[in-house]
């Protein structure tokens, strides 16, 4: 009755039916099956077994060798896979959306360590011209003062306390007209 409801036919039409008008095109694999295991190495396989309204249905085949009236014969157990098969494509479907999110993750991680190598290499650009800025500044013979928008005295370099005679502690916060 459940190969019945499983191939949606009758009984009679069923026992009328040959392993070929069942597994259509599969019949090789159904063949190669049924040679090794009566060789001894029985096999599990799966193939689509046709119904009556022609849909194909997966089912895996378990195959045991046994004697049948002193013939060596082969008995084929067919278990219905379309839920194992509808689970397994689900996987695949989230195993691939998993993919590419992880391929999105990784590209942005790229895209951002690219970012960052610029950014790092612009630092470094701009580190090395103010390390050669500040060797200008400290060895020039020309007296430097740096004052900030409203005239104060910031910083001022060797050269200036050498031509002036006033000390960086003296001079910082001062006007430039004091001179």
């Amino acid at each position: 009755n459940k190969a019945c409801q499983f191939l949606s036919i009758d009984r009679e039409t069923l026992l009328n039916r040959t392993l070929e008008d069942l597994s259509g095109s599969e019949m090789a694999v159904i063949k190669h099956s049924i040679r090794q295991c009566l060789k001894g190495d029985c096999s599990l396989f799966e193939m689509d077994l046709i119904a009556s309204d022609g849909a194909t249905l997966p089912v895996e085949i378990n195959a045991h060798p046994f004697n049948f009236t002193g013939k060596q014969a082969v008995f084929l157990i067919a278990r219905d896979i379309r839920q194992r098969r509808e689970t397994q494509a689900e996987l695949d479907r989230y195993k691939s959306h998993l993919e590419d999110l992880v391929k999105e993750g990784a590209d942005k991680l790229i895209e951002t360590n690219h970012q960052l190598t610029r950014q790092i290499n612009e630092k470094t650009r701009v580190e090395e011209r103010l390390t050669i800025y500040s060797k200008i500044f400290e060895n020039t013979i020309e007296g430097i003062l740096i004052t900030d928008l409203d005239g104060g005295i910031q910083t001022i370099n060797p050269a200036f306390s050498r031509i002036t005679g006033y000390s960086e502690e003296e001079i910082i916060g001062k006007n430039p007209a004091i001179l």
